[in-house]
């Protein structure tokens, strides 16, 4: 188990203030700490796109804990047997060779209640072995277990990744946890992010709150670094299947994004999945033509030559050379040496294009390298060693990426921290504060994030019209007059406006979000206007307001799943929790806090 040990002096926190440092004890010194939060501990939560992490942050000192396997790491998979058995992480991805159709794993492509039409979700659907299928056109996972074929939402597997950090941090701290900070790459949509709130409460969490990985990351930072006066500081986030980057200022008493940006084009399993095409070119040459088909269509041949793959990937970081050994690889054994020079050249693009986006992102914010402080480089495939050097080559004024902060651990030492801060109390007004002796250390400061993408809504001409943009600071508002398709209809006098999210121009090529609709009297060219804000949490509410009339409608984009359909999912997951609880040999397996506090 990883702990930092952090200094103790009493500290506030802050969210979601746009604010300097003098205007930060105006802002405390004005609020009310009326609203007593409920009993249980707060963890922190890394939730990556192929594994996930968990931290808790006691008496100035944070851990991060280890799973039954001694691995701070946990794989985000999850499997079902053929004896009804249900694993996770470790042990469901060392049997994905024998056991790919009933093993789950990638969920952000699917996660939030994209359209199963969408071409992301279709290409998913191709690229894993389990079967995704459409229910009411959205994505839902069939899987066996045992001798029959059940059906799960991408909400309740993610709930059981974070259920088990839950029993993680509950074995650990002998008490019950009811409050999480999910730490996520700012890639993630708002729909992804209503997700994964839907999935903390099925998974037993009171509360559920969830961050940018680049702000966790910068609060690891100010804290354990001690960083008292302004820094500039570049977070440079290389996940499993996103690249986020952001350039922060830290110190003067806040934390603040200045500008931000991301693609899911870049990251670990792309760089993979290049090696994997190169490694089917070379046994379809050694062995014969169209086997290269026949692997890509084979999904045990592909779990396993992807796992390989995984390894020699890792090797590189550290060796020139590494061997890529397969048995029965299409009932033939496989071997092939990749050199660290063969891994470059097939990735040299992306890696570039991290560099790239690194210095658009630094321009964005006004800066140039030669005005940051630190660079930090973090992900799982911040180790690369030419991704480094792409980097290091980008920020040539700052040097080599900083190694002062672990790049696997920093986003979840964040996370355990920003928990740390809600054991207490919180503002009346919905934002969170911390005011305990002896809990944080670095004297009072605020929290001041952005948006990660552009929010607007469905106009006339089938076009997207911008209301919040991106890199707006929390919380972000924006009002507009709407014109609308088809704007209301006669007979009932309704009107709806369709929220969208993201950059391209054309709105069928965005997120659909949600929708907002209205009823009024009938009039002849109703007025209408709407508003959208987007608080420190990243929850959009939107209202629509026909003038005229003086009629509102608002509504909170904040649980996608009704609290009904949270129960029922939460009971089934309790069930595979009390089966689990049940060693073969008839002992109970000792579990602690395991019911989920709904009614």
């Amino acid at each position: 188990m990883m702990a930092f040990s952090l200094p103790l002096r009493t500290t506030a926190i802050i969210i979601g203030f746009a604010c300097s440092a003098a205007q930060f004890n105006e802002i405390k010194n004005d609020k009310v700490l009326s609203r007593e939060l409920t009993g249980g501990a707060s963890i922190g939560i890394d939730f990556g796109a192929s594994h996930i992490r968990v931290a808790v942050f006691r008496n100035g000192r944070a851990s991060v804990l280890k799973n039954e396997q001694g691995s701070e790491i946990t794989p985000a998979y999850v499997a079902f047997t053929r004896d009804g058995k249900r694993l996770i992480g470790d042990e469901a991805k060392s049997q994905l060779t024998s056991n790919p159709e009933n093993t789950v794993f990638s969920l952000f492509p699917i996660l939030g209640g994209q359209s199963f039409d969408e071409e992301e979700v279709q290409n998913h659907t191709e690229a894993v072995p389990y079967k995704i299928f459409s229910s009411n056109k959205k994505a839902k996972i069939d899987v066996k277990v045992g001798d029959r074929t059940e059906s799960f939402s991408t909400e309740e597997i993610v709930a059981v990744l974070l259920s088990k950090m839950k029993e993680i941090a509950e074995k650990y701290l002998n008490e019950p946890v009811t409050r999480a900070v999910i730490s996520l790459a700012s890639c993630a949509t708002y729909s992804q992010r209503r997700a994964i709130k839907d999935s903390g409460k099925i998974s037993g969490f009171q509360e559920v709150h969830v961050v940018n990985s680049h702000m966790t990351t910068a609060l690891a930072y100010l804290l354990l670094v001690e960083v008292f006066s302004p820094r500039r500081v570049l977070v440079i986030d290389v996940g499993a299947r996103s690249l986020s980057v952001a350039v922060l200022s830290v110190g003067n008493g806040a934390i603040r994004t200045l500008a931000q940006d991301c693609s899911t084009k870049i990251g670990g399993e792309i760089f993979q999945q290049r090696v994997i095409h190169y490694m089917e070119m070379l046994y379809e040459k050694k062995k014969g033509r169209g086997l290269a088909e026949r692997l890509r269509k084979s999904a045990n041949a592909q779990q396993k030559l992807r796992r390989e793959v995984e390894k020699a990937i890792r090797t590189l970081s550290f060796s020139e050379l590494a061997d890529v050994q397969t048995e029965s690889l299409l009932g033939e054994d496989f071997s092939e040496v990749l050199m660290q020079s063969r891994f470059e050249q097939l990735n040299m693009d992306l890696f570039q294009s991290v560099a790239d986006l690194a210095e658009t992102v630094l321009n964005r914010a006004g800066s140039r390298a030669s005005k940051l402080d630190d660079v930090l480089l973090i992900g799982g495939s911040s180790k690369i060693p030419m991704l480094r050097q792409f980097v290091a080559n980008a920020i040539l004024a700052v040097g080599q990426p900083s190694d002062m902060m672990d790049p696997d651990t920093s986003s979840v030492v964040g996370a355990a921290i920003w928990a740390g801060s809600l054991a207490n109390r919180a503002f009346d007004d919905g934002t969170i504060g911390a005011f305990k002796p002896g809990l944080l250390a670095s004297g009072n400061f605020a929290l001041v994030d952005s948006t990660s993408h552009c929010l607007g809504y469905l106009s006339k001409g089938y076009y997207f019209s911008t209301v919040i943009p991106r890199n707006e600071p929390l919380p972000a508002k924006g009002e507009v007059k709407v014109s609308l398709p088809n704007i209301y209809d006669e007979e009932v006098s309704k009107a709806t406006i369709l929220v969208f999210e993201g950059e391209q121009r054309v709105a069928e090529m965005k997120n659909f979000v949600d929708s907002v609709q209205l009823y009024f009297k009938k009039t002849f060219y109703p007025a209408l206007w709407s508003n959208f804000t987007v608080n420190h949490e990243h929850t959009i509410t939107v209202s629509l307001r026909e003038m005229k009339s003086n009629t509102i409608n608002t509504d909170i984009f904040d649980q996608r799943i009704d609290q009904q359909e949270i129960k029922r999912m939460a009971n089934r997951l309790q069930t595979f929790a009390d089966r689990d609880r049940w060693r073969p040999n008839g002992l109970k397996r000792a579990t602690i806090w395991n019911r989920w506090p709904i009614e």
